[in-house]
C-alpha cells in the first residue's frame, strides 16, 4: 500500500457519511496521480538541465521550458483545490448561528435540527452559552453552533457567553447571522460590521431575516460583500412555523458543495505537501535564470517523490504508527 491508500483506509475506517467514504476510496487512487505529476516534473527537470549545460547547442529556449510548466502547475492548483475540499468533507463544516439577543436564533437552530436542542424563551439574553448540533448536510456532517446573543452584557455569565460566540467565529467555517426583520436595515448592518472585525478571511456569510411574521410585504435591500465577508446568500424566515427553514438547509447545501469536491476523481490527502509543490512551480515559472528554475523544480519534483512513496519522512511515519497504533 502507497500512503495514499494508507490515509483513505484511515478515513474510511472513520467515516460517517456516504460522502465521506465515497471520498475515501477516491484518496486511496491519488498516489497514481502522485507517479504522473512526478513524471511530468522529471521530463521538465530533464529538459531544464539540458537548457541550463547545453543551451548554446540545443534548440529549446527558458520560454518553451515555462510552457511545459504552466499545465503541470494547473493540474496541482486543482489537486490542491480538491485536496483541501476533501478535507472539509472528513472534517466537517463548522457553523455558526450569531446574532443579537431575541432574534429568534434558538427557534432556528431546532428548526434546522428539527428537535429541541435549544431553550426558546421571549426573555432576551436565554441563552449564556454555545449549544452544538450535528447536521449531515449533503453527507458532510456540519457541526452547528447557536451561540449568546451579541450585545453590551448586563452581567459576568452574559458578557462570559458573548466572548465565547466572538471565538466561535473565527473557528467558523460560515456564520448564519440572524436578524429581525422587522428592523433589519440597521441590524444588519451592525451584525455584519462586528463581523467584518473578527473575520480574518473570505468568511462565507449567510444572512437570516427572521420572524417574518412581523414584516410581511416589508421590502429589503440588497446586501453586498466585502474584503472580509463573503455573502453567498440572504434569506427570509419565520423559525416560529419553520416558513423558509428549508431554503435555508438548501443554502448551506449549496455552500457544501461548491467548497467540496465530487468524488469521481482521483484526490491527493497532502494539502501541505501539494501547497508546497504549488508555490516551487510558481516560482519556477516567475524566474529567468535557468540555475534558479532548476532548484525550484528539483524541490517541487522532491515533494511530489514524497507524495508518491519515493521518500517518506520521519513525520509521516511517526503519524501512521500514531493513527493506526501500529507496533503498540
Amino acid at each position: 500500500m502507497d500512503l495514499h491508500e494508507v490515509y483513505g483506509l484511515r478515513n474510511l475506517i472513520n467515516a460517517e457519511t456516504q460522502r465521506q467514504r465515497q471520498m475515501s476510496y477516491s484518496q486511496m487512487r491519488g498516489g497514481a496521480e502522485a507517479h504522473r505529476i512526478r513524471d511530468m516534473l522529471s521530463e521538465a527537470m530533464m529538459r531544464a538541465f539540458v537548457l541550463m549545460d547545453f543551451g548554446e547547442h540545443v534548440d529549446m529556449n527558458l520560454d518553451e521550458l515555462h510552457e511545459r510548466l504552466h499545465p503541470i502547475l494547473k493540474e496541482v492548483l486543482q489537486l490542491e483545490s480538491r485536496a483541501k475540499g476533501a478535507e472539509i468533507v472528513h472534517r466537517g463544516l463548522r457553523a455558526v448561528i450569531l446574532g443579537r439577543p431575541n432574534t429568534g436564533k434558538s427557534s432556528l437552530m431546532n428548526g434546522l435540527a428539527q428537535r429541541d436542542v435549544a431553550i426558546v424563551s421571549d426573555r432576551a439574553g436565554t441563552t449564556r452559552d454555545s449549544i452544538e448540533v450535528r447536521l449531515n448536510i449533503a453527507g458532510v456532517p456540519m457541526s452547528l453552533t447557536d451561540t449568546a446573543g451579541i450585545r453590551d452584557a448586563e452581567d459576568s455569565l452574559e458578557k462570559e457567553g458573548v466572548e465565547r460566540a466572538k471565538r466561535k467565529i473565527l473557528e467558523a467555517d460560515v456564520v448564519i447571522a440572524v436578524v429581525d426583520a422587522s428592523d433589519a436595515e440597521e441590524e444588519t448592518s451592525s451584525i455584519l460590521a462586528e463581523l467584518e472585525e473578527l473575520a480574518v478571511a473570505s468568511l462565507p456569510v449567510i444572512v437570516v431575516r427572521n420572524k417574518l411574521d412581523l414584516a410581511r410585504g416589508k421590502k429589503f435591500s440588497e446586501i453586498e460583500s466585502t474584503a472580509r465577508l463573503d455573502v453567498v446568500d440572504c434569506l427570509e424566515t419565520c423559525a416560529l412555523t419553520l416558513e423558509g427553514v428549508q431554503p435555508l438547509l438548501k443554502s448551506l447545501e449549496n455552500l457544501v458543495n461548491s467548497l467540496c469536491p465530487d468524488d469521481s476523481g482521483p484526490c491527493m490527502t497532502d494539502t501541505q505537501l501539494l501547497s508546497e509543490a504549488r508555490e516551487e512551480l510558481e516560482n519556477a515559472l516567475s524566474v529567468r535564470d535557468t540555475a534558479l528554475l532548476c532548484d525550484h523544480l528539483q524541490r517541487a519534483l522532491d515533494i511530489f517523490g514524497q507524495m508518491a512513496g519515493s521518500t517518506v519522512s520521519e513525520q509521516i511515519l511517526d503519524d501512521l504508527f500514531k493513527q493506526f497504533c501500529i507496533g503498540k
